[in-house]
């Protein structure tokens, strides 16, 4: 089921379809963004779909050029941003049934440093 879910995400993502978005996410979501120091990401926990639907199309808006794919992080299906063959970011998505309760955007170069070696 997870599986599904993140395609799900990852399509209604490439879209840019904020209303599919919704409606694959659990009314009570959180999303926590990690941009360290260099980039620009939400300081404070986010809640709601709506608000997180947004959010989440702005930061992939954000990147021109990028790209979406699915990937294996931490043993997981999740959503990586690729632009230029470099990660530049990490979407992790925590399923229960077929919705998405909890969302880790991870921004923060320094932390994709590995991901990205093992790229190369």
């Amino acid at each position: 089921m997870h599986d599904d879910v993140v395609a799900a995400v990852l399509r209604a993502c490439e879209r840019a379809d904020a209303r599919q978005l919704t409606h694959l996410f659990a009314p009570s979501i959180s999303l926590v963004a990690d941009g360290g120091a260099r980039v620009t990401a939400a300081v404070e926990p986010v809640q709601g779909a709506d608000v997180t639907a947004h959010l989440l199309l702005e930061t992939i808006a954000a990147q021109p050029g990028v790209a979406l794919a699915t990937r294996s992080v931490n043993g997981q299906p999740a959503i990586v941003l690729v632009c230029d063959a470099t990660v530049t970011g990490v979407i992790c998505l925590d399923t229960r049934g077929d919705l998405v309760h909890s969302i880790w955007l991870i921004l923060n170069p320094d932390k994709l440093f590995a991901i990205n070696r093992s790229r190369r």
